[in-house]
């Protein structure tokens, strides 16, 4: 989609333009200053509001239906480019693609909060490659940045509403206009609403939608801006903002049989194991091969549950007695600039400052997408008592035969991100119109946060008052005489509990150049420092219900069961980890902890060539240095905690071509040197038996590709355009290390890679791509503008398609995401004065089921006959609606 052709200016065109967009000169600010998209050597794609009402591009999702090289996956929240990204929530490890609002970076996971519509951002720009030269933070894969619509020199108002299917609905308004002569204001908000789902509960209200995360629910948006000048000299602008939501969290489902293993983890029993116990379910995966046995009748369920095999099922069909639901709450943004203007100079300083707390709160399965209906079920004890268990729970010596009872209902996720940041920036650039132009400045980021996940079982009474471990070890043969000793109080029933808390500070010095040698040819050359530094404290905890593999379990101990507190430090080498001090226990939480502490420095840079033989004609050549900081494996007190930072030299070769003003093609061809990738892969803990996620550096990765962005105005009321991307990320060297897949854990899969592997289920994976880099992409859209006295009625079609694409370096065909197409629809009419529009929508024309993302779940225990079925992340069914905006003036 060739939106960088088609964004001209809304204010600018008369009222007989309203409807439509066509090829024209686009205004951007990709390097920092105003100027023509068409003279600017970088990849880049503008939307301006207008265009993103016609095109139907109101999230990040709906922006890579239309940007070469972006990706997107609702459920992780995470954008991509040209297959660099951030493939992990630890906010420890930085995002490789930047996202600012108003030039100001918002963190690591900002993306959450940037679904603001086109009434409040008057422009989208898609930088594509390495932006660390002039942008501020971590940007070794891209940019976006929202431009805000500013306060107006002359009374404006707008307000508008909508209702689209699934119960949605939505309100807002914006007022701007003067103050007095040199002060102007902006003030709007939205709420937005949506009580159906896209996810069918069985047993419950609906769950999924459009509101925010792939969740219904409810949002709003409140902000207010000032502006003004000081006569020639001085400008400055202030933005106060605020955007908070709570929704629900399902987006998921899984694809295949549901796992009915007794332990699928060493935490707590399966809840699904329960089904082994209920009438028709003894066929479930892991039934027969269970050490225990459930008793006869037990087993309580919801009204309506799913079958061990849910393949009949429609697959937006669940049951669970619990909502999933994503909060956000106490955001507050904050920016402000303040500009002098010298004789051929500005000096801009430029201040942001942004907090939010998020809680992401889930039944443990239901988060996952899988059932949940079983309640509560008992495990048959022992015939005969342990001899243990009965010197170890003498006050209660029935307890050793009784029957467990398991309450795994009410098993909860919890994720929680509190966080906040600033930053300052201060720039001088030129002004005038000589043959050199610069710009050159100062930035410091500062954020704090803390990040804590737990998974707690609170309605099993044992999970809240553990053992320790250290006292049941002689009945493992260590010397000694077993003993109950209680560990540390454990409120809540916590199973998991990993946290992060650290302090980022980003310093940089920057400078760029263009050197205009004539009226055809340019040079550019730019240069950053950039200085980070971490500092913190990691802490983790785990209490087993689960001793099987111990020996300890319900064959041992029936009802007396206990859950055993296994927490402890780790071995570590002498002096401890590069990164990290030494870990400690503190016995009034039963949390082991360590500080973290690192810093890393870059220079990083650009260098380029522009040619312009013709008007409507530029060529260039350029070469950037993209740079993403180091980082942690926080949260689990894990090996090598320390990750080198992500450096990419890129390599680009461009083409911006205008005939006629009818026809424009802008082309990109990218290779790709891309080091350190920060990569998370799953590994088992020996300390827990659990898999954790371990942030592992995968040395060289080779990526190239082609994209292509054109726009056609063949005749006056249709235009057409075209948007076609080709990408190749091919894992290059691992450094001769192999690695595990969690899912399979013993190498078994078709298409798996073991050359050079020593150690037994490892798999080499040079030659793997990378995730969430689809091979192809391709957008089609029309839009033909049917002009009458009374006003404009321009009807828009869209065509996309996304090649298949995997969600892991493990290329197996449970971590792929199929190739889709969508057909979108819309028609927009506006009054010859332009005072009002009416929209009306059908997205996902055909209804397709597709994914977005998939990743495997391993189902049986590994072996010859195990079997992986795939979680996938579902796009949106067909959703239709109206919007009605009127403007006051």
């Amino acid at each position: 989609m060739a939106s960088t052709a088609q964004a001209a200016d809304a204010g600018a065109q008369d009222t007989t333009q309203q409807a439509t967009v066509s090829v024209g000169e686009v205004v951007v600010v990709a390097e920092k200053r105003e100027q023509k998209l068409e003279s600017v050597a970088v990849a880049v794609s503008a939307y301006s509001a207008k265009q993103r009402d016609l095109l139907g591009i109101s999230s990040v999702q709906d922006l890579t239906n239309f940007t070469p090289g972006l990706s997107y996956t609702t459920i992780n929240n995470r954008p991509y480019m040209r297959g660099v990204g951030r493939q992990t929530d630890n906010l420890a490890t930085e995002s490789g693609v930047a996202v600012y609002v108003d030039g100001v970076y918002g963190g690591a996971n900002a993306s959450t909060i940037l679904q603001n519509d086109s009434l409040f951002v008057d422009q989208v720009e898609v930088l594509r490659g390495p932006q660390s030269t002039l942008y501020g933070r971590n940007a070794d894969g891209g940019a976006i940045n929202y431009i805000s619509k500013r306060p107006t020199h002359d009374f404006q108002a707008e307000v508008r509403g909508g209702v689209a299917n699934y119960g949605k609905y939505f309100v807002e308004g914006a007022v701007s206009g003067p103050l007095n002569d040199h002060v102007r204001f902006r003030l709007g908000g939205n709420y937005s609403w949506q009580n159906g789902g896209y996810y069918h509960n069985l047993n419950g209200p609906s769950e999924g939608g459009s509101i925010a995360q792939g969740g219904n629910g409810h949002s709003y948006h409140i902000e207010g801006q000032l502006s003004g000048d000081f006569g020639d000299k001085w400008d400055w602008w202030a933005k106060l903002a605020t955007s908070d939501y709570k929704v629900t969290y399902h987006t998921q489902t899984q694809i295949g049989p549901l796992d009915t293993r007794e332990f699928y983890n060493s935490l707590f029993p399966n809840q699904n194991f329960g089904l082994c116990g209920v009438t028709g379910g003894s066929g479930g995966l892991g039934c027969a091969s269970a050490p225990d046995t459930i008793v006869p009748g037990s087993v309580v369920t919801l009204a309506n549950t799913i079958a061990t095999n849910p393949s009949g099922l429609n697959i937006r069909t669940f049951d669970a007695d619990q909502k999933s639901s994503a909060d956000q709450r106490s955001n507050l943004q904050a920016a402000g600039s303040l500009t002098y203007h010298g004789s051929g100079f500005d000096v801009k300083y430029l201040f942001g400052y942004q907090k939010f707390y998020y809680d992401l709160e889930a039944p443990w399965l239901n988060s996952d997408g899988l059932s949940s209906a079983v309640q509560s079920y008992r495990l048959a004890g022992p015939t005969t008592a342990n001899a243990a268990c009965l010197a170890l729970f003498a006050s209660n010596t029935a307890g050793c035969t009784q029957n467990l009872t398991v309450n795994p209902a009410h098993t909860k996720f919890s994720f929680i991100e509190d966080e906040q940041f600033f930053s300052h920036e201060f720039d001088v650039s030129s002004t005038g119109d000589g043959p050199l132009q610069w710009i050159g400045g100062l930035y410091w980021y500062h954020e704090n946060y803390d990040q804590p996940v737990t998974i707690s079982d609170p309605s099993q009474a044992q999970v809240s008052s553990p053992v320790e471990l250290a006292g049941l070890l002689p009945l493992l043969g260590v010397p000694g005489t077993p003993s109950i000793i209680a560990a540390a109080p454990n409120p809540g029933g916590v199973s998991y509990y990993t946290d992060t808390r650290l302090k980022e500070d980003s310093y940089a010095a920057f400078g760029q150049a263009d050197w205009q040698v004539n009226k055809q040819l340019k040079f550019t050359f730019g240069l950053r420092y950039n200085d980070d530094h971490k500092v913190g404290v990691e802490s983790y905890r785990v209490v087993l219900f689960n001793a099987e593999g111990l020996g300890m379990g319900v064959n041992t101990f029936g009802a007396n069961t206990p859950a055993i507190d296994a927490t402890s430090c780790p071995a570590q080498p002498t002096g401890g980890y590069p990164g990290a001090g030494a870990c400690s226990f503190d016995p009034a939480t039963g949390r082991i902890s360590r500080p973290l502490d690192a810093t890393w420095h870059a220079l990083t840079g650009t260098a380029g060539v522009s040619w312009t033989p013709q008007d409507g004609t530029l060529a260039y050549f350029k070469y950037s240095r993209g740079y993403k900081t180091g980082g942690f494996n926080s949260g689990t007190i894990a090996a090598f905690p320390e990750t080198l930072p992500e450096t990419v030299d890129a390599y680009e070769l461009g083409l911006k071509q205008v005939f006629g003003r009818k026809l424009q093609v802008n082309a990109a061809l990218f290779y790709y040197n891309y080091y350190n990738d920060q990569q998370p892969l799953g590994s088992f803990d020996a300390n827990s038996g659990n898999i954790i996620t371990t942030v592992f550096n995968i040395p060289l990765v080779h990526n190239y590709g082609f994209e292509l962005e054109g726009v056609w105005q063949p005749i006056d009321p249709l235009t057409i355009s075209l948007n076609y991307a080709y990408l190749s990320t091919k894992i290059a060297s691992t450094g001769g290390n192999c690695f595990q897949d969690t899912n399979d854990p013993n190498a078994l899969e078709p298409g798996v890679n073991t050359s050079g592997c020593t150690v037994a289920g490892t798999q080499n994976l040079t030659g793997a791509t990378l995730p969430e880099a689809p091979r192809n992409k391709l957008s089609l859209n029309a839009i033909y503008t049917i002009r009458t006295e009374a006003g404009n009625l321009a009807l828009s079609g869209t065509y996309t398609w996304r090649d298949s694409e995997y969600d892991s370096v493990f290329n197996r065909s449970y971590n792929r995401a199929p190739a889709y197409s969508l057909l979108n629809l819309r028609a927009v009419w506006s009054d010859k004065d332009n005072r009002y529009s009416v929209i009306g929508f059908i997205n996902n024309v055909t209804n397709k089921v597709a994914f977005d993302q998939a990743h495997g779940l391993l189902v049986t225990d590994p072996g010859a006959a195990q079997v992986v079925d795939t979680e996938a992340s579902l796009i949106e069914p067909r959703t239709y609606g109206l919007e009605f905006q009127y403007r006051f003036r």
